[in-house]
């Protein structure tokens, strides 16, 4: 089974919001939070799943204008 953001979170002992933003590169991240979870991301061996980001909010949004040209 794949890991998940949540799997990294419950390891960094933090919301998954909070590791959407660290792989995300939000700016307002602590930097012990931050490490705390790519250390968290390396242990365990998260990868990104592409294919459920272009099923996303953002790719709807994105196809949905698009039609409307």
């Amino acid at each position: 089974m794949a890991i998940t953001m949540r799997d990294v979170a419950q390891a960094a002992d933090v919301s998954i919001k909070t590791v959407s933003n660290v792989i995300n590169d939000h700016p307002n991240i602590k930097a012990e939070t931050r490490e705390r979870v790519l250390l968290a991301i390396e242990k365990l061996g998260y990868q990104p799943n592409l294919s459920a980001r272009a099923c996303g909010p953002d790719a709807r949004m994105s196809s949905a204008s698009s039609s409307r040209i």
